[in-house]
């Protein structure tokens, strides 16, 4: 029978490519808002503005709870191999 056993560099190295990911959002400046210009579309632009900004804070915090996952998942995985070895 075939040896399995997990492996958590190969977890790292997925949660690192992902957390890479989430500070990609994170790292966008917050926008300027044009203020002193008078067109017919910038109410809904400003609105939406704050919504983009918005989500992608709120997309962000989920791969960080994401990347958690992962960790937890290779930590019980490593118990489980303790156990069984």
């Amino acid at each position: 029978m075939a040896k399995i056993q997990s492996d958590a560099s190969v977890a790292s190295t997925c949660a690192t490519a992902i957390q890479s990911g989430a500070s990609g959002i994170t790292a966008v400046g917050a926008p300027t808002k044009d203020s002193n210009s008078d067109y017919s579309g910038n109410s809904d632009a400003s609105t939406y503005i704050d919504g983009e900004a918005s989500s992608s804070s709120q997309i962000a915090e989920k791969i960080n709870e994401f990347i958690a996952l992962i960790h937890s998942t290779v930590n019980e995985f490593e118990a489980i191999d303790q156990k069984i070895s």
